[in-house]
């Protein structure tokens, strides 16, 4: 699956959108927040093996979201909390639903959610979240072979080829996850520690993203002012993925 397709058909699906506008003139002027919708990830390999199944991963696109709470049918801007949707895992609930084959809703069941430790950012510009994790157990599901039509007949007796997909259970614990918020990066640069199970293999990864996600095939694409992409943030294509990604430390920029 490209990243395109990922980030059309599961991220941009997945995530429950709707959250409450923090726009209110008795809270602060900033609040802990996400960018909604696909941010573009790479991971960077920190323990484990890079031949295994777990130890592999380059990047991925991850869906966020940030939810409000809610106190007397009003929102409490003091309870934020934000949901993290791996496409990795996202994909593979979204299939086996579309398969009728795993009691999964894909909406809800491939998402990490949890708090905001704070309602604002600090003095370093940067929210935290508490620990979080997401888990899914997938049995395996037999691929289905074409079938073309008979032409001599009147009945379309034309099925789609399905792919098969290995029994899956994975346990994604995100730890030490925080946003950079401020006037020009309202929480669209993220970066956190990821321990990835996949099936007894276990693999450790520093994560870095960048919201909104944006397909590119050389740097000059992610210079480029009209992708959406703050321009004072310090990008670089990872062709490997095939994404702009972050270039540097957080906070990146220029």
């Amino acid at each position: 699956m490209t990243a395109h397709t990922a980030l059309s058909s599961t991220l941009a699906a997945g995530l429950l959108l709707g959250a409450l506008s923090p726009a209110s003139c008795t809270q602060p002027a900033s609040l802990c927040t996400t960018g909604h919708g696909a941010y573009a990830a790479r991971y960077t390999l920190e323990e484990g093996d890079p031949s295994s199944e777990c130890g592999a991963l380059v990047g991925d696109l991850l869906g966020m979201q940030t939810y409000y709470g809610e106190k007397d049918g009003l929102p409490d801007f003091s309870r934020i909390s934000v949901a993290i949707r791996a496409a990795l895992i996202g994909d593979l609930v979204q299939y086996a639903a579309d398969r009728g084959v795993a009691d999964l809703d894909p909406k809800s069941d491939a998402n990490a959610f949890g708090g905001f430790t704070s309602q604002a950012p600090g003095a370093d510009e940067f929210c935290q979240v508490e620990a979080i994790s997401a888990s899914i157990n997938l049995p395996e599901i037999p691929g289905v072979p074409g079938v073309e039509d008979d032409p001599d007949t009147e009945e379309d007796e034309t099925v789609d080829e399905l792919p098969p997909q290995d029994a899956a259970a994975i346990t994604m614990e995100w730890k030490n996850a925080r946003f950079l918020v401020n006037a020009g990066a309202q929480g669209t640069q993220f970066e956190a520690d990821l321990k990835y199970t996949r099936n007894g293999c276990v693999a450790e990864y520093h994560v870095v993203g960048v919201y909104p996600a944006v397909e590119c095939e050389a740097d000059a694409d992610c210079d480029d002012p009209s992708n959406g992409i703050n321009p004072d943030f310090a990008l670089e294509c990872a062709t490997e993925l095939g994404l702009c990604v972050l270039k540097g430390e957080l906070p990146a920029y220029k």
